[in-house]
């Protein structure tokens, strides 16, 4: 009983973190009571209308993970999604990095319209399906979508699977659902080269601990333009598939950028310590 109750107490303290519920706190549980009771009676996905962005999105009935999130917080699903949308101007060149289901995709696509473009890469084929039907059902023609992971390199490499689609990954860590794809994995600057694209605006990452790796291979398009970065650096997550902790950190910090997190009313505080804990860090060329 004791368990339980520091369970709720835990869950309750992170919706208080969480924007969406300090602004509709009724709304927020009324939806994730409905969405219990959607993963349990529908197989079929579930399309979300987010006007703020005027864009919709279909997730899957899925308890664990972001679909969850999507269903309950909408518009305010993440403050970063929030700020991408404010910043990202027409003809904007925007790539996605572990699109996942699409939600930075397609909110990027409608603020860079008809003369931007979005890059959205995601490796699992199966989240991939998702990805592309949510690019159809917003119509938009300023989307390449790339099944495959991006890293240092070409190569062909295995990725596992986690019950939470939003935390597969390249390593095989604890709580993985025991289940693998293999994948393939190049480099930013060579999809780049490909396209005669010579200018990136806006670089999201969320890669569940191979932040280095990633960047690495992003490594001359960032040097070349100069992009602002949304990442998540996940130090635990990194050490767990071989990579150093500060890794991604010390590149960014390398390469002239200012960190920093994105707190409540849009407020952007310096990051000046390496973090030891998974972070969302906007990182900005000085």
């Amino acid at each position: 009983m004791r368990n339980a109750t520091t369970s709720i107490s835990e869950q309750i303290r992170y919706l208080r973190g969480e924007d969406a519920f300090r602004k509709d706190p009724l709304g927020v549980l009324g939806r994730l009571a409905l969405w219990r009771g959607v993963t349990v009676l529908s197989r079929n996905p579930t399309r979300v209308d987010l006007p703020m962005y005027k864009v919709s999105i279909e997730i899957p009935p899925e308890w664990r993970g972001i679909a969850k999130l999507i269903f309950a917080y909408r518009e305010l699903y993440d403050r970063e999604l929030v700020w991408l949308a404010k910043n990202v101007q027409p003809g904007s060149i925007t790539v996605d990095v572990g699109a996942s289901f699409g939600l930075y995709t397609i909110v990027a696509a409608r603020a860079a319209g008809e003369f931007g473009r979005v890059l959205s890469f995601e490796p699992a084929l199966r989240t991939f399906d998702v990805l592309k039907r949510n690019i159809a059902l917003n119509r938009f023609t300023n989307v390449s979508i790339f099944n495959c992971a991006l890293g240092d390199r070409d190569a062909e490499v295995p990725f596992y699977h986690h019950p939470d689609s939003s935390r597969n990954s390249l390593g095989l860590v604890e709580g993985m659902s025991g289940t693998s794809e293999t994948v393939r994995m190049t480099t930013l600057s060579r999809v780049c080269e490909s396209l005669g694209i010579t200018q990136v605006d806006f670089l999201k990452i969320d890669v569940e601990g191979a932040e280095e790796t990633t960047l690495r291979g992003c490594l001359p398009m960032i040097e070349a333009s100069r992009p602002r970065i949304i990442i998540e650096i996940n130090p635990p997550r990194a050490i767990a598939i071989g990579l150093r902790p500060d890794g991604a950190w010390r590149m960014l910090l390398d390469l002239d950028y200012r960190l920093q997190h994105l707190e409540a009313y849009g407020h952007m505080r310096d990051v000046v310590a390496m973090p030891d804990h998974p972070i969302n860090l906007i990182a900005t060329p000085r």
